[in-house]
């Protein structure tokens, strides 16, 4: 009987740890490298979760801690893709006793969850071999995808947080464009007003388009660029892309053409 609940046991283990390594890479791939794809299941629930927290906890018009909402979302989500895929490699090799062998000492052969946790963290920060070794055929070649998973998920880390960062970069640069000329929709106008007509907005209205559909196309990709807020007014695309709109709209409706 205690037979059987093991080997059931072990066969949960086994499933299990397997799922949460296909559900962290495939959460990972899908977040950092399919562009029409948004975030992934996991990154998405993590993301609002997070973020509600955080429009929880502080205060309203506090823009220098909102701004750190971005920085705290992106790291968690790499820690969650990386736990994810610790966690399921401990539980696949947790469900045999004797995958891993403890070759310090003669004392001590078979190895417990600590030897377990240490052996998958140095096997996917391909740090090399350390103190506990997989035995057998099967458990060495898990060995060899885990070191494999490790190396590909930090690849996957790295290429979505140079992406997310290019995207900050993008709305900065687009808020800095505008809110260089004025902070509201009339002194907009006024900046660009020559006292005859509204001088360089074409060339000004053409710059700005490819820096707003260049930003579209980042927010579609990577979501979580909604999360960043810079700490200032002039920094921060979203109202500075409503005085762009604002101005726009007084150009359309409130300036009389000339006769």
């Amino acid at each position: 009987m205690e037979m059987s609940i093991q080997v059931i046991v072990n066969f949960f283990l086994l499933i299990f740890g397997l799922f949460l390594v296909i559900l962290s890479l495939i959460d990972a791939l899908w977040t950092a490298l399919w562009v029409d794809g948004g975030a992934g299941p996991v990154t998405d629930r993590v993301t609002n979760v997070v973020w509600w927290i955080i429009k929880k906890l502080i205060p309203k018009k506090r823009n220098y801690w909102l701004s750190l909402a971005g920085p705290v979302i992106q790291t968690l989500i790499a820690f969650v893709w990386v736990g994810l895929l610790w966690i399921g490699w401990v539980m696949m090799f947790s469900a045999d006793a004797n995958a891993l062998v403890y070759t310090r000492t003669p004392e001590k052969t078979s190895s417990d969850l600590m030897d377990r946790i240490y052996f998958v963290a140095y096997t996917m920060s391909t740090m090399g071999n350390g103190d506990t070794y997989p035995q057998g055929d099967i458990w060495e070649l898990a060995a060899s995808f885990t070191t494999f998973s490790g190396m590909f998920m930090i690849t996957l880390v790295v290429s979505f947080i140079l992406s997310v960062i290019g995207g900050v970069t993008t709305k900065r640069a687009l808020a800095s464009q505008i809110t260089g000329l004025a902070n509201s929709s009339e002194d907009f106008l006024i900046a660009i007003w020559d006292g005859k007509q509204f001088a360089g907005i074409d060339l000004f209205l053409m710059s700005v388009s490819t820096q707003v559909g260049q930003l579209a196309e980042q927010q579609l990709a990577y979501p979580i660029l909604h999360r960043y807020h810079a700490a200032s007014f002039q920094e921060d695309s979203a109202p500075a892309i409503a005085v762009l709109d604002d101005a726009l709209t007084l150009l359309r409706f409130g300036v009389q053409k000339p006769q």
